[in-house]
């Protein structure tokens, strides 16, 4: 498995109630019962086009609902790197997320295509290195990609 790099509050432009973790740790609810229905994604539109490591990106949907003490945005972030898949993302209380300007020119050429997507996740205990481990309490929203060179 691929080291992935993390978001941290030290160098993400997100508000201090971002959550970093390698992966979205969470796992799909057991029952059919969801708290929250499908985040839906506003911005940017799927395909869209950015250029310059210092290009701010911002990735925003639209709130579900509140959240409770132990429930939070899961941002899925994925991208290629030197052909493997990486998987990264945070765990949110806010409903959007400054790409932090180190992922620029992180996904292979030619297409430098990076895809998002955001699910509820409920925190439901910590795993032996610290990491979150939560439950997806939403249906995952759709997965938008776009293009950063």
């Amino acid at each position: 498995r691929t080291n992935t790099p993390r978001p941290s509050p030290s160098t993400s432009t997100a508000t201090p109630t971002e959550t970093p973790a390698s992966t979205l740790t969470a796992t799909p609810s057991p029952t059919s019962t969801l708290a929250y229905s499908r985040p839906r994604l506003l911005e940017p539109a799927s395909g869209q086009y950015f250029s310059g490591a210092e290009t701010r990106i911002e990735l925003r949907w639209e709130p579900v609902g509140n959240l409770r003490g132990d429930e939070w945005y899961g941002l899925i972030f994925r991208y290629v790197h030197e052909g493997q898949d990486i998987e990264t993302g945070a765990w949110l209380k806010e409903t959007s997320w400054v790409v932090p300007s180190y992922f620029a020119g992180q996904a292979d050429e030619p297409l430098r295509r990076y895809t998002w997507g955001v699910v509820v996740v409920k925190e439901i205990g910590k795993r032996a290195d610290g990491s979150r481990e939560g439950q997806e309490i939403s249906p995952r929203s759709e997965m938008r990609e776009f293009t950063w060179r």
